[in-house]
């Protein structure tokens, strides 16, 4: 009897290996995701219940739960210079919000997806913003350094771990050889993307910062087929004479419509090209405008031919 215990175990533990599970209080048998505890294989989640001693915790299957019809709708606000989630709706009062469960017969979770016009590589987003000004207050105190963040530290590694779990739902089951981060002042990027990968089963993934640098001394301005008017063209004709005469260019100061007329002004670092080159690569950004600079990235990376290339932004 003993053996037959031991041989069922086994298959169970054969069958579960390299899948995803969570550890939730049992309470919240239906939980939503605020409830997770921890991500990861079912050994993982066995050790982390016994380490813990923690018997009010369960495990139950990552991606989703008993009920076939779960759905959850989750939005994030400020409130009072604090951050607050709205578990279980969705409306116009939630600054940022997303929605996991069934979307139609055939999709469980359909993420938000955007096509990057020149390079064609896809843009999976977490939030949707509902208010350009709410939303901008809520990341400008997320990418803030610790000491000056608008919210506390259990509320912003929330934020991490709900958002990191969204992403996973999607990414467990890809191919991923290596995550580029792009370059920024805040952490909240490299916070956001060590979540990720600490709950993907790939543990080989690299993670490269700093690796895609702003280098304008060959910018080139293509007004090709663009319908300008002789005072925009000779604005942004100043424009790029500005960039070769004083070094300086900045995207966020040229209108958005004019944007994608700037190229060649990303670099990959040379010593990063063996990991683009036949890799599967993700790119990591905190959020998305235009979208010109992420894909002027992606136009760069494709001209080491990547195997693929998927771009992650928290809010689109």
């Amino acid at each position: 009897m003993k053996n037959l215990k031991n041989r069922i175990k086994n298959q169970l533990l054969e069958h579960s290996r390299g899948k995803l599970f969570k550890v939730i209080e049992s309470k919240y048998y239906y939980s939503m995701y605020q409830d997770v505890f921890f991500v990861g294989t079912y050994d993982e989640c066995v050790d982390f219940i016994v380490n813990g001693r923690r018997h009010d915790l369960e495990i139950q299957p990552f991606g989703g739960g008993n009920d076939e019809n779960e759905i959850v709708d989750e939005g994030v606000s400020k409130i009072d210079d604090k951050i607050e989630f709205d578990y279980e709706t969705n409306d116009q009062d939630s600054n940022i919000n997303t929605r996991l469960g069934i979307t139609s017969k055939n999709f469980k979770f359909k993420p938000r997806f955007k096509t990057l016009p020149k390079s064609g590589v896809k843009v999976l987003s977490v939030y949707q913003k509902t208010s350009n000004k709410e939303t901008t207050e809520i990341i400008k105190d997320l990418k803030r350094s610790e000491e000056e963040r608008g919210v506390s530290e259990n509320d912003y590694n929330s934020f991490l771990t709900r958002t990191a779990i969204f992403y996973g739902r999607v990414l467990k089951d890809m191919e991923i050889d290596t995550i580029f981060l792009m370059e920024s002042k805040s952490s909240l990027s490299k916070d956001l993307t060590v979540k990720i990968k600490s709950i993907l089963p790939n543990t080989t993934i690299k993670l490269l910062d700093n690796s895609i640098v702003k280098d304008i001394k060959n910018i080139k301005l293509n007004r090709e087929g663009a319908k300008l008017s002789d005072y925009e063209y000779e604005l942004l004709g100043n424009i790029h004479n500005n960039v070769k005469t004083k070094g300086e260019f900045s995207l966020k100061k040229i209108h958005p419509k004019h944007r994608a007329l700037f190229t060649d002004w990303i670099k990959i670092n040379e010593d990063s090209i063996r990991d683009v080159t036949d890799k599967n690569i993700i790119v990591v950004d905190d959020y998305i405008t235009s979208g010109v600079t992420l894909d002027e990235v992606c136009t760069q990376l494709l001209k080491l031919s990547p195997k693929s290339i998927l771009c992650l932004t928290i809010i689109k």
